[in-house]
């Protein structure tokens, strides 16, 4: 429910960005196209203007033309020029064919910047197709500018020449407005996208604001423990969210308690069944023992004596087995309350290796760096004994009775820690078992509680160190132990 929600906002979220982005590029085209228009309107409006000042000219020319009744002829020239005068414009007279007959501007013409004849185009427009004006885009270098061409028609209404007025100042006109326009536009449409983009950033901060405070509280979620509810007040989308949020951290409450619970009952029969079969172990040859000195007793058994004493033996060892593993029951249970001292890790390790050394086929090699002046630790000297006793005790139970067990101690450091290396030349450790071994209750052996190597590591890790193996079959192994060295007061 609460992934539900979460994509309902994040659908929102991208629904309300589109719109936005659909806006902006709306907002964009629309000026694109206002600004295409209203140029478009502006070029046309100019040509309007050029053609009817053209056809008043020409008209005007024509009806002088008339008054006299003849044709244009050299004479013409100063009235033609008096007109263009008049209208502070710029005028160019063809005939027929197209030859430039006057011009108020010779200098282009003698300069050769345009040729002397008529546009090709305007030439078939006006003659061949009979059109009165007509309008072309021309051109001097890089200059671009519109010419406006009318027919001067005589009294059969035949063309006998024709009025070209050059507008040379239209592309500037032109630019200097769209330039206007466009300036106004992008202007207006920047305020307009700024306000956008600032209603966006406010949206988002709006959307994003209590998604950063549910980020916060997820990452804050701890299974396990307890997990302070979100509150929000309106009952909104982001409501909803929070909502479900606040309702799976609940369930996950909920959930890990009960996983807890299932693991702690877990843990509670899996070690009452080692205990009862640790202790039952033990009570087997006691009651059988017991039996059979009932039966001597009750038959007169001349032998007794002996039995007795040989069973009471037998009875005591099985009642310090009872109490062995009472004891490494109870050690493994309270170790993490153990009270810690300063240690030489010499002397704990000289005793351990001096009640192994007795065994008969056993050697074992203590060795000390040459640049190690120190070796104290701060630990419990009980829980360091048995780890030490557990790590040589089992290498000597991994040889196998067809070799001699040698086992190498090597104890280095430096100013911070103290490395040891215990070193056999058992079977290793086979593949399988590798995962499970500082497992508690894991053992390979017929008998024990299974907790040697899952308490030395329990030991070692509440001293703050590490411990570690290597191990080939049919070779050896080898754990490292590393502790964080106490320098005694004589270093420093």
């Amino acid at each position: 429910r609460y992934l539900i929600a979460s994509n309902r906002i994040l659908y929102s979220t991208r629904i309300q960005m589109f719109i936005v982005a659909a806006v902006v590029f709306t907002l964009v085209v629309a000026g694109g196209i206002t600004f295409w228009s209203v140029s478009n309107q502006f070029r046309k409006q100019q040509e309007r203007t050029i053609l009817k000042n053209s056809w008043d000219i020409s008209k005007a020319f024509e009806s002088r033309l008339i008054q006299r009744n003849s044709t244009i002829g050299m004479d013409d020239y100063v009235e033609f020029q008096a007109i263009a005068e008049a209208n502070a414009l710029d005028l160019n007279l063809y005939d027929v064919d197209g030859h430039l007959m006057y011009t108020t501007q010779p200098r282009i013409y003698d300069l050769e910047l345009i040729s002397d004849y008529i546009n090709p185009r305007a030439l078939d427009h006006l003659r061949y197709y009979g059109r009165s004006q007509y309008v072309q885009a021309e051109s001097i270098g890089q200059m671009k500018y519109v010419s406006a061409y009318t027919s001067i028609l005589n009294t059969a209404f035949e063309p006998i020449a024709f009025l070209s007025l050059p507008y040379y100042a239209s592309q500037v006109e032109l630019e200097r407005s769209t330039g206007g326009l466009l300036n106004a536009l992008i202007n207006i449409y920047a305020l307009v996208i700024l306000i956008l983009g600032l209603f966006a950033v406010f949206v988002a901060n709006k959307i994003t604001a209590p998604l950063l405070l549910v980020q916060k509280s997820l990452a804050k979620t701890k299974i396990g423990k307890h997990n302070e509810p979100i509150f929000w007040k309106r009952d909104d989308e982001m409501g909803r969210l929070i909502k479900e949020y606040n309702l799976m951290i609940a369930e996950l409450e909920e959930s890990a308690e009960r996983i807890v619970q299932s693991e702690r009952e877990s843990a509670w029969k899996e070690m009452a069944r080692q205990v009862a079969h640790e202790i039952r172990n033990p009570l087997t040859p006691l009651k059988l023992g017991m039996q059979q000195l009932e039966r001597s007793w009750l038959d007169k058994d001349p032998d007794f004596e002996t039995r007795f004493k040989r069973f009471i033996g037998s009875f005591i060892e099985q009642i310090d087995g009872l109490t062995r593993i009472a004891t490494e029951f109870s050690d493994f249970a309270r170790m993490p309350d153990s009270e810690f001292s300063d240690l030489d890790l010499s002397e704990i390790l000289r005793h351990s290796v001096a009640v192994f050394n007795n065994y008969t086929n056993v050697n074992i090699e203590l060795q000390f760096a040459e640049n190690l002046t120190s070796t104290h630790v701060r630990g419990n000297k009980d829980q360091l004994m048995s780890t030490f006793n557990n790590l040589i005790k089992n290498a000597i139970e991994a040889t196998t009775n067809l070799r001699r067990c040698q086992i190498r101690i090597l104890v280095t450091g430096n100013e911070q820690l103290l490395r040891i290396s215990i070193q056999d030349n058992g079977e290793g450790i086979a593949p399988d078992v590798r995962k499970k071994l500082f497992e508690p209750n894991f053992t390979t052996k017929s008998s024990g509680t299974g907790l040697g190597l899952a308490f030395v590591k329990r030991a070692v890790e509440n001293m703050g160190g590490e411990i570690s193996y290597k191990t080939t079959v049919g070779k050896g192994s080898t754990f490292l132990i590393i502790l964080p060295r106490v320098r005694d007061t004589e270093e420093d």
